[in-house]
Parts: structure tokens; sequence; C-alpha cells
């Protein structure tokens, strides 16, 4: 008898099947049923049922065993049933039972980092970001020269740093409770810090407005329900020893953002969702921005999801832009370990 194989194999991070022809979801329990009835057109009823059995079974040992590869066989008429269009579909498994190796540990360092910004940094929210902003804002794309590197702490006698001392006091006080804790293998980077200091600062900010729109007592059931979250940050930038080149971090002009942020590579939506935040006056920064029409509809778009419940609009834009600004310039080792 001619066989044809489905082969439940390794891909990305997950076991796939892959099956010719046939459109089904992603569900093991829906794919078990589909398949079923798709035997039952052509064949017996008991032998449909052990078919689908013999599938579902197979893709349950899959997800127990999280193995790379498996072969099912079935016969040249049940393979008739499943041949269409002759395309592959590749179902994915539940990620639940394939946690990356480190996932947990990553987490865990994670938690560490985000309770020692909450109980050292009591600065704002819009500093904290101008803080790390102006580490990063030496980046220059078209030489590929500065970024997040942590070079602030060689350059807060200039005059674009006055103002931050207090900040980065208290951010160096956050990174000696993340250090001197026992189970951290090695001292965080100066810039991997300010990333996830201002990630954290962000997200507080998120969870008070939300908050500030839930009955007493809901706001963490309503957010974890609801609220946008940002994604987990890189780990393992590295610091450089000296100072960048000066004069490249802008100070309170609008054209001024605007060259620095074209300089960066960045776009007119990160402007407009960083800017007003940076400079510490959202309402005049968005005023000055609006002249422009390039401008005004982003920022429009960006007042009008701030008055949504969960203002998702708003934060995601957010989120994005904050995350590709603490890639600009950074040096990551890939080796480097923090938590085992």
């Amino acid at each position: 008898m001619h066989t044809q194989a489905i082969r439940v194999s390794s891909f990305a991070t997950a076991p796939t099947v892959t099956i010719t022809g046939y459109e089904a979801r992603t569900e093991t329990k829906i794919f078990k049923e589909k398949v079923t009835k798709l035997v039952r057109m052509g064949c017996r009823r008991r032998e449909s049922q052990g078919f689908g059995q013999r599938v579902y079974a197979s893709l349950q040992a899959c997800k127990l065993q999280a193995c790379s590869e498996l072969e099912t066989t079935v016969s040249r008429r049940r393979r008739q049933l499943l041949v269409g269009t002759g395309a592959t579909l590749f179902l994915p498994l539940p990620q639940t039972t394939l946690a990356a190796p480190g996932a947990k540990s990553a987490a865990a360092f994670q938690k560490i980092c985000e309770d020692a910004v909450l109980e050292h940094v009591k600065s704002p929210w819009g500093l904290v970001l101008k803080t790390v902003f102006h580490d990063v804002a030496t980046y220059d794309k078209a030489s590929g020269t500065g970024g997040l590197n942590g070079s602030l702490l060689h350059e807060l006698d200039r005059e674009e740093n006055s103002g931050l001392t207090e900040c980065v006091e208290q951010l160096l006080r956050a990174k000696a409770a993340i250090d001197e804790n026992e189970v951290v293998l090695n001292p965080i980077s100066f810039s991997d810090l300010l990333a996830i200091a201002g990630l954290v600062k962000i997200k507080q900010s998120c969870v008070n407005s939300l908050c500030s729109r839930t009955k007493e007592g809901t706001c963490e059931i309503v957010f974890q329900a609801y609220g946008n979250k940002p994604q987990a940050p890189k780990f393992g930038r590295v610091d450089t020893s000296s100072a960048d080149s000066a004069g490249l971090v802008p100070l309170s002009e609008v054209s001024e953002f605007k060259d620095a942020f074209a300089r960066m590579g960045l776009s007119v939506t990160d402007l407009c969702v960083l800017a007003p935040v940076i400079t510490g006056d959202i309402e005049s920064s968005n005023a000055l921005l609006s002249v422009d029409a390039k401008y005004a509809d982003i920022l429009k778009g960006f007042e009008k999801g701030k008055k949504e419940v969960t203002r998702t609009s708003y934060e995601i834009p957010l989120y994005r832009s904050y995350t590709k600004l603490c890639k600009l310039g950074a040096q990551f080792d890939k080796n480097v370990v923090y938590f085992a």
C-alpha cells in the first residue's frame, strides 16, 4: 500500500504539523475533530475515529516530550482527502510546554531590576526618559557612532545635561541594589539600567492612568486583563569608558529635536510620541509641533488615544518608539550572564 507521511517537525521554537492542502486551526482539539470529519467522508466510522485518535495522540506525545520529529503515515485513500491546492500549512502547537531555556531566569532578573527602579528612582517618568534620551541622542546613523552606551556618566558636566544629576544618582542607587542582590551574577551595565528604568517608568505611568479610570481596588485586575504591557527588554549592553561627541543633544528648540531625530534615523511618529515627554512640557511641545501639518495629524491621533480607557492608540506607539530608541548604537555582549 502506498503511503504519504504527515510530518510533525521542529519549526522555530515549537513543533509544528505540516498538512498538504488542508486549512486547519492551531488548536489540537479542533484539529482532531476536523481531520476526523474529513476521514469519515470516505472511510468507515471505526477507521475514521481510529485515525483521528492516532493523529491526536501523536500530537499530544509531541507536546509532552517536546520531540523534534514524529512520523505518522496514512493511506493513499486518506491522503486524497487531505490533498487540495498543494499548499503547505504550518500549525504551531501551544508554546506553554516549550518555554525557551533561561526564560524564567530572564524574567526573574527583570523583576529584580523593576523592583530596584521602583524603590530608588523617584524622578518623574518624563525626566527619566529625558535622561535615557540624552545618553542615546549622541547616536549618528550615518557614522554609526554614539548611542545607548552609558556615556552619560562621563558627560554630566555638559550644558544639556544640567538638571539630570539627581536622576542619575537615583539610577546609580538602583544599580547598586541590583548588583548587590545575592542571586545576580554580574553587575548590570549602566546602559542596560537606563533601558529598563525608562520602560518601568513608562509602564508605571500607564498603570496609574488606567487606575484613575477604574473602581478602587480593581486596578491590578483590570490592568492584567486589558492594560498595555511592554515587551521583555533585551539585556547585555556594553558601556563605553569615555564620553561621546559633544553638541549633538537637542536643548529646547523644536527644530533641534527634528534635526536630532532625523540624524538618529527615527521616524516622525517617534518624534511625536517621545519628544513632548522628553521636553517635560507636553502641551507646549504639541502646540509647536502641530504647526507642521505632517506632525499635526499624528499628534491629534495620540491625544485622541489618551482619552481611551486603555489608551492603546497612544501607549503601544510609545512602547514601540522607546524600544527602538534603546537599540540605537547599543553594543550587545551575547555572552553576558546576569542571572543563573
